[in-house]
């Protein structure tokens, strides 16, 4: 039961991080004063997936939806690896 509980908040913590990804995005789009039919026209995804992606709580684009997003907003995706807490390595 424990281990439920703990790959349950550790999906949900990754989650969270990619929720924070996609809103900084929006915040990027609407900094810039674009609307999410310039982006379709920017990045060739159908409006009705972008405002998909923007408005679902459980979203899981690709890497390669993000990455188009991100550079119709100027921005590019970093990728980063850190150790787990109390894992062996």
């Amino acid at each position: 039961m424990e281990e439920g509980r703990r790959a349950k908040a550790g999906h949900d913590a990754r989650a969270a991080r990619l929720r924070d990804a996609v809103v900084a995005l929006r915040s990027a789009r609407e900094e810039l004063g674009l609307s999410l039919s310039d982006i379709r026209d920017r990045t060739g995804i159908e409006r009705s997936t972008l405002s998909r992606l923007e408005n679902n709580e459980d979203a899981n684009p690709t890497i390669t939806t993000l990455d188009r997003y991100a550079r119709a907003v100027g921005k590019e995706i970093l990728i980063a690896f850190a150790d787990l807490p109390d894992q062996p390595r």
